[in-house]
């Protein structure tokens, strides 16, 4: 088409009727596009919603057959057979196995896997629950969760701790490497140190008399570890600059899990680890990131989540020990050298101890260690110089106020452990003519015997941890895991 003008000379126009219909398809394929990802996104929100909810579910149908199994242990232990098992009510209301699995609503398949404990093969067992269910059209979910029963109404006698014990197996290192701490777990020990491996696993064989075996460590990059706790298949181990989880489900070759980050401010602050119900507990001395109690949420075995607080400055607190809804914390404050802090069930701490004076028959010296059963409470504390000094206490948290006794711990006590029975105390010190001190807790004084490391037993006791299952007292020291027996069977009852 010619278009003129007066202005200008005629030019030619081309018609494009084409180029509009271009531009329209383009905009209709972006537009499609836009909507086809905020769908696909709004699609995928939803399917994590679905796998969460679905993934919820599972879970509670594991734990609660996980919680039916220890229901048939509290009415008789005999009645759990191993093998895989469905668990369902019957018409009295009473958890029951019924064939090999269980359908729950939605499709839900629960089971159990009940096997034997090696540690314990009489009174223990693993039990292992797991959910699948149907995920999509073409996938599965599935949840799995691990735990160990015992028979709580099992008696068994206690070995007879009031002679000198004897020297069952050792497993010794070339060089000091200071162990500080032992957690045991079915055939395995786990033992802190100050060098790599850090974390030192020890294989227990044998049924009595037992035998220790190097299985394998951990590397920290030469940061020391100084405490070692484990529940199920988690172990919790604290370091100079963390605090780590990891799966023990390979006993000897650990996987880690998660950690926490205690290095603010320099780290090295913290110093002792105790598990609650849901929550472990970590203490701390004074000026450190962290504060003298600190209360980590562990109820999510895949995640350390840090909860309630208490500061009580200016005072150091070392180690601690958890019995019902108390924290017993070994203090360094001159007039409350155990501490007592109340610690629900949630998690939640008291903002003021309750403080427990061991006064001037002990001095004043900072408390380091601390085991409690029942309404016993071992304390062990530090000792200044090369006089005579009262570094052992003994408390009847039963009576009102407690009764307190005192006595020559021979050293500065660095680890403390009572039997269940709460018939002996049983005590770890910086001395090597006694390394191991035992009392006898139903009668505090006097102190009953010891374990003699001086010698070709070298060392000095660093850390002491009592084996109920084996009856046994693994002793530290700094380069040598003693694993000492008893003499005989004890009348302690």
């Amino acid at each position: 088409m010619m278009v003129c003008d007066m202005r200008f000379p005629c030019t030619y126009r081309r018609k494009r009727p084409g180029f509009l219909l271009v531009e329209i398809l383009l905009g209709v394929v972006l537009l499609g596009m836009f909507l086809s990802g905020l769908g696909a996104t709004l699609l995928y929100g939803q399917e994590s919603t679905v796998n969460g909810g679905d993934r919820a579910r599972g879970a509670y149908f594991t734990e609660r057959a996980l919680q039916a199994v220890r229901s048939m242990r509290d009415s008789s232990f005999a009645s759990l057979t191993t093998g895989v098992h469905g668990i369902t009510l019957n018409g009295s209301q009473d958890w029951v196995y019924s064939g090999v699995n269980t359908i729950g609503s939605g499709g839900y398949v629960t089971s159990v896997v009940v096997g034997a404990n090696p540690a314990d093969p009489l009174n223990s067992l693993i039990v292992t629950g797991s959910t699948v269910w149907q995920h999509g059209y073409n996938r599965m979910g599935s949840v799995q969760m691990t735990t160990e029963v015992t028979n709580w109404r099992q008696t068994k006698p206690v070995g007879d701790w009031t002679a000198a014990p004897t020297l069952e197996s050792s497993y010794d290192e070339i060089i000091p490497v200071n162990y500080s701490a032992i957690a045991v777990a079915g055939n395995y020990a786990y033992v802190a140190a100050d060098i790599d491996p850090a974390v030192k696993i020890l294989s227990i064989t044998g049924t009595g008399p037992y035998a220790l075996a190097s299985a394998g460590g951990l590397n920290f990059g030469g940061v020391r570890v100084l405490d070692i706790v484990i529940r199920g298949k988690r172990m919790y181990v604290l370091s100079e600059i963390e605090l780590r989880v990891y799966n023990i489900s390979n006993p000897t070759a650990p996987t880690i899990v998660t950690s926490y980050d205690l290095s603010g401010g320099g780290g090295d602050r913290a110093r002792r680890l105790a598990l609650g119900r849901n929550f472990l507990y970590v203490t701390a001395v004074n000026g450190g990131p962290i504060a003298q109690v600190n209360a980590f949420d562990i109820s999510n075995s895949g995640a350390l989540t840090l909860g309630n607080t208490m500061t009580d400055n200016p005072h150091n607190f070392f180690g601690i020990a958890i019995s019902g809804t108390g924290a017993y914390i070994a203090s360094g404050d001159n007039n409350g050298e155990m501490k007592m802090v109340k610690a629900g069930y949630a998690g939640t701490l008291a903002s003021t101890p309750v403080n427990y004076n061991i006064g001037n028959p002990g001095g004043n010296n900072d408390a380091l260690s601390i085991a409690v059963s029942g309404t016993a409470a071992l304390l062990g504390r530090l000792k200044v110089g090369n006089t005579s000094q009262n570094t052992i206490a003994f408390f009847n948290l039963g009576t009102t106020p407690a009764t307190m006794y005192v006595l020559n711990g021979s050293g500065t006590v660095t680890g403390t452990a009572i039997d269940p029975n709460r018939c002996y105390g049983f005590v770890s010190a910086l001395s090597g003519r006694r390394a191991l001190q035992i009392i006898n807790i139903r009668q505090p004084l006097p102190q009953l015997t010891f374990y003699d490391t001086t010698g070709p037993l070298y060392g000095r006791g660093r850390n002491i941890f009592y084996d109920l299952v084996r009856d046994r007292i693994f002793l530290l020291t700094e380069q040598r895991v003693l694993l000492l027996a008893p003499t005989g069977v004890s009348t302690c009852l």
